[in-house]
């Protein structure tokens, strides 16, 4: 009964409710699903988004830059057959407050075209979402890092998202 009454104040304080986590978890799903819609995932993106890559690169600022340099050329190498790709999200921890969320963890990829074979990736990450009309989108977008494959032994994300 305490339990339940709990969830119910949790509920109708405004924090996190099942929706939330159903919404954020859904815009990773969408990055995984094959064919690739670019124009569902540019909609998944604030319009001010910024991205943090590869050392080497500046930071993107605004959608429309981080689409067409980072999910356009994918999406055209996935949807014309060129390479077929897997993705998974391990993510280590989500922390909603208010209208702002963030989530950190490991993007594991694996990629495979008849030119260079199968290739896997792992990638540390940190999403920012913002919360606006009831839609989650993602306001900063860090996945820059590479990490070690052997680091997915064990691991106990809070979400898998397949």
């Amino acid at each position: 009964m305490r339990r339940s009454l709990a969830l119910l104040l949790l509920v109708c304080s405004g924090t996190v409710v099942a929706d939330d986590n159903e919404q954020l978890n859904a815009i990773y799903k969408a990055f995984m699903t094959t064919p690739v819609d670019v124009e569902y995932i540019t909609s998944l993106y604030h319009p001010d988004v910024i991205h943090v890559g590869h050392q080497s690169t500046p930071l993107l600022r605004g959608v429309d830059d981080f689409i067409e340099t980072n999910i356009t050329p994918m999406a055209e190498a996935i949807n014309s057959g060129t390479i077929a790709f897997t993705g998974r999200a391990y993510v280590m921890r989500r922390s909603i407050v208010g209208d702002m969320a963030n989530d950190v963890g490991y993007l594991h990829a694996t990629a495979e075209s008849p030119e260079r074979g199968k290739s896997e990736r792992l990638q540390k990450f940190s999403w920012v979402f913002v919360k606006e009309g009831g839609k989650w989108r993602v306001l900063t977008d860090f996945d820059a890092q590479t990490a070690p494959i052997e680091l997915l032994d064990g691991l106990e994300p809070e979400f898998f998202i397949e």
